[in-house]
């Protein structure tokens, strides 16, 4: 049950890569805005441009405007406004916090190159895959695939930890015992 869990969770992840990545590739050309009102008065925001991913959470007193969930723009330069508040970057990273942009509001934000969630998203994935190629390795050695013990003494059943023993023809196709 857990192997078919992280399994789902792998593919998912590796789902999730593949959106990255196009969004990546996307972001020297285009910017993506997805917003998702969280009530009249809370708003979060996923922002991608210029190579850069951005997660925003926007609080107002005042309700705020209704836009579209998700947007496609080509790259502008952003407004500048004047800005209060705090800002730290690092590498390509940066978090910061802006107080009345849009009225009465606070916005916070975490940006981060977009190579970095590609590649967090992707660690699950490579780990169920070097997890599925040792179990196939194992079991082609005549080892059990759980737990790794020697089966040529024991052909039927592993005395190790009881998995029952998948046996293989010769074209290499399994067949359950």
């Amino acid at each position: 049950m857990l192997h078919r869990l992280f399994t789902v969770f792998a593919m998912l992840t590796l789902a999730l890569s593949i959106v990255f990545t196009l969004l990546w590739l996307r972001s020297y050309r285009n910017s993506q805005t997805l917003s998702v009102p969280m009530g009249d008065y809370w708003q979060i925001g996923l922002w991608s441009s210029g190579g850069g991913i951005r997660f925003q959470i926007i609080s107002s007193t005042q309700p705020l405007p209704v836009e579209p969930w998700f947007k496609s723009y080509y790259v502008r330069n952003e407004p500048t406004y004047p800005r209060s508040g705090w800002r730290r970057q690092f590498l390509g990273f940066s978090a910061y916090s802006e107080v009345g942009v849009t009225g009465p509001s606070l916005r916070y934000a975490m940006t981060t190159p977009h190579p970095v969630p590609t590649v967090l998203t992707q660690i699950p994935f490579t780990l169920w895959m070097f997890n599925r190629r040792r179990k196939i390795r194992q079991s082609m050695k005549g080892r059990c695939a759980v737990c790794g013990y020697d089966l040529r003494a024991t052909p039927y059943c592993c005395p190790e930890c009881g998995t029952p023993v998948r046996h293989s023809d010769n074209n290499g196709n399994a067949t359950p015992m």
